[in-house]
């Protein structure tokens, strides 16, 4: 009897020693898979900044030009860093950005150089933020679609080497002036994801309070920058539709977060074009080399055509300008603008009618036209095309091309 006693708690102590080393196995694999899963990270990360670097290495002798001359190199309110009330009257709608040229002029004054490694920095931190926007946005498909979720690393990884390398941003790299591109974009992506990050959290208040607070102080020094960062509530409104909501739609006001994000939509609708008395619809007349006059309606026509123009050179970045010669539509039934029309509305009709199965892609479609939406809708802009408009709104493009 007591024999058989021992053979089996033998048997149970082998039983239970075997358990433990597959335990150990197990544990020792999936610590290996994560430092391997790290290591092609850090691969990844040393690959993007090189391709961005290498990129435009021969960009840096590149000169001033067009507004470069009166923003900067003739601009007296950038000279004293430390006068930041000049500059904050110089350009109320966008202190943030000159404040850099400010910084830039403190330490380099003209060297050009120099210039052009702040606006290439910036470009390369955009590209990181979108490999984990795009990671964020992939992860939440983990349950709806196992094929993306197996390789939402590869896909957020060359989204972000879309972005980093493709031509059409090269006005935004390299215009040193428009660095607000590279500026705005950076805030904004990083206020999405850390706003993304808090939503899909599962750690405690402490944590999501962070990440929120994150979002907003980075959604202020977006507005801060460049005027089309007010379109950031509607691309936080749209990520919830497509990545968060429920077939019921429920909101709790007594929500702290959902009051916070409630009192800033309501601040960029109403009180930020207020304070502006809606000047910005104003028509701008013949000036600047335009003979033309510029209406929120005409704008309107001609950015039909326009949108149509940056989708082209998105998928075909050929004959690319650095200042366009682009015709003024002054009717909406010119065959031009009729047809432009009809392209943009199918593909927004195209990405109502796919919701559902293929949601990166209607994502994206919805985001190209949001992030546009400030310059290329009714707001007349002396420049009727620029191709650094596309930067922020290429976003959505690479996501559906991955």
């Amino acid at each position: 009897m007591k024999k058989k006693t021992k053979s089996r708690q033998s048997k149970k102590n082998l039983i239970g020693h075997n358990t433990q080393k597959k335990t150990v196995a197990i544990n020792y694999m999936q610590e290996r898979q994560v430092n391997k899963s790290k290591s092609y990270e850090v691969f990844g990360f040393f690959i993007l900044i090189l391709l961005g670097i290498i990129i435009y290495s021969d960009s840096f002798d590149c000169s001033f030009h067009f507004d470069d001359l009166k923003r900067i190199v003739y601009n007296p309110a950038i000279r004293n860093l430390t006068d930041l009330k000049t500059i904050w009257t110089y350009a109320p709608n966008r202190p943030l950005s000159f404040f850099t040229f400010a910084v830039n002029y403190q330490f380099n004054r003209f060297d050009v150089p120099n210039w052009h490694v702040v606006n290439l920095a910036f470009h390369l931190i955009d590209a990181c933020l979108v490999w984990w926007l795009a990671l964020l946005i992939f992860s939440t498909l983990a349950k709806k679609d196992d094929q993306m979720a197996r390789n939402k690393k590869i896909l957020a990884f060359l989204t972000a080497l879309l972005f980093v390398s493709h031509p059409l941003a090269i006005q935004s790299v390299t215009y040193i002036y428009q660095r607000q591109v590279t500026m705005v974009a950076m805030f904004y992506l990083l206020s999405l994801s850390l706003y993304i990050k808090a939503r899909l959290s599962d750690n405690g208040n402490t944590s999501k309070i962070l990440l929120f607070t994150g979002s907003l102080v980075s959604a202020v020094l977006a507005m801060l920058t460049k005027e089309n960062a007010f379109t950031l509530p509607f691309t936080i409104l749209l990520f919830e539709i497509f990545f968060v909501g429920t077939k019921k739609f429920s909101m709790n006001f007594t929500d702290y977060r959902v009051i916070i994000l409630l009192v800033a939509f309501l601040a960029i609708l109403f009180i930020i074009p207020f304070s502006h008395s809606f000047s910005f619809f104003k028509p701008i007349l013949p000036g600047g080399g335009n003979p033309y006059t510029l209406t929120p309606g005409n704008y309107f026509f001609t950015q039909l055509s326009v949108i149509l123009k940056y989708i082209r050179l998105l998928c075909l970045p050929l004959s690319q300008n650095l200042d366009y010669d682009f015709p003024i539509s002054n009717s909406f039934f010119e065959a031009r603008t009729l047809i432009s029309f009809s392209i943009l509305l199918s593909l927004i009709l195209l990405a109502l009618f796919i919701y559902k199965r293929h949601r990166i892609i209607s994502f994206g479609i919805f985001w190209f036209f949001i992030t546009l939406s400030i310059e290329s809708s009714f707001i007349p802009i002396h420049d009727v095309i620029f191709e650094y408009r596309t930067y922020l709104p290429s976003f959505g493009f690479f996501l559906i091309l991955s």
